[in-house]
C-alpha cells in the first residue's frame, strides 16, 4: 500500500545476503512513492531516470499513477535488471515508456548511455548510506547536471550520518539545494494491509524522519 487507496503489487526479498540489498523495499522506496502520487502534476509529460532503482518502487509509481512521458529504471547488476523486468511485469499497461539500462556508478563507461537521453527528473532513494558509493554517485549527477540541468530528487533519512559527507561531496561539486521534512502523517502510514505486518518488515516507517533533498547546480 502507498495510500489508503493506491497500491503497486511487486516482488522482493525480505532477506538476502550482502549485494542483494537492492531486492528489498526500503522505507524511502515508500516515501518516495508517497511523494510522487501527492505531487502528480510534477511529472506529467516529463522524463524521469531513476538511479539504484533495485526493486524499483519508485519508477513503478510513476508508470502506474503519473502522466510522465518516459521513465528509466537502472540498476548495476543484471540479477536486479532481471528483477525490475519481472516486477513491471506485474503492472497494469501503462501509456509512460519504459527503459532499463545497467547504470553502474563506479564505472564511468556506463554512464555514456545517458547522455543523449532526454531526462527532466531524477529520482533516487537509499543510495546514501555506509559503504555505498555516493561519491560516485555524486560524479554521475555533476555529470547529467552539466548537460541536461535536471531536477534532482533524493530522499535521505535524517537518521543517516554519511548524509553529512555526501552533502559536502556535492557542495564541492557546485550543487545547491533545499530540503523539505516529509513529516506529513501519509509517509508514516502502514504500507501492508495489517498494521501489525508492516511494522515488521517496515519499522523504519515510524521510526525514520525522511528528508526530501532537491539538488541542481
Amino acid at each position: 500500500m502507498i495510500t489508503d487507496r493506491d497500491s503497486i503489487t511487486l516482488k522482493e526479498q525480505v532477506i538476502f545476503q550482502g549485494g542483494q540489498e537492492g531486492k528489498r523495499v526500503w522505507e524511502a522506496g515508500i516515501a518516495i512513492s508517497r511523494y510522487i502520487i501527492s505531487n502528480k502534476g510534477l511529472f506529467q509529460g516529463k522524463a524521469i531516470l531513476d538511479l539504484g532503482s533495485g526493486t524499483g518502487i519508485g519508477a513503478l509509481t510513476l508508470m502506474k499513477f503519473t502522466e510522465a512521458q518516459k521513465v528509466i529504471l537502472s540498476d548495476y547488476t543484471e540479477e536486479i535488471l532481471e528483477l525490475l523486468t519481472q516486477n513491471r511485469a506485474l503492472q497494469p499497461r501503462s501509456q509512460v515508456a519504459v527503459d532499463t539500462k545497467l547504470v553502474d556508478w563506479t564505472i564511468q563507461e556506463t554512464y555514456e548511455q545517458l547522455y543523449e537521453v532526454k531526462i527532466d527528473f531524477v529520482i533516487a532513494t537509499d543510495v546514501i548510506y555506509k559503504g555505498s558509493p555516493y561519491d560516485h554517485l555524486a560524479t554521475l549527477l555533476y555529470i547529467l547536471a552539466e548537460k541536461q540541468n535536471p531536477r534532482i530528487l533524493i530522499i535521505i533519512p535524517r537518521q543517516r550520518d554519511c548524509c553529512q559527507d555526501f552533502l559536502r561531496i556535492m557542495k564541492e561539486k557546485g550543487f545547491n539545494w533545499t530540503e523539505t521534512e516529509l513529516n506529513d502523517n501519509l509517509y508514516s502510514q502502514k504500507a501492508l494491509e495489517n498494521q501489525k505486518d508492516s511494522d515488521k518488515f517496515y519499522p523504519g516507517l515510524k521510526s525514520l524522519n525522511f528528508v526530501l533533498y532537491t539538488f541542481n547546480l
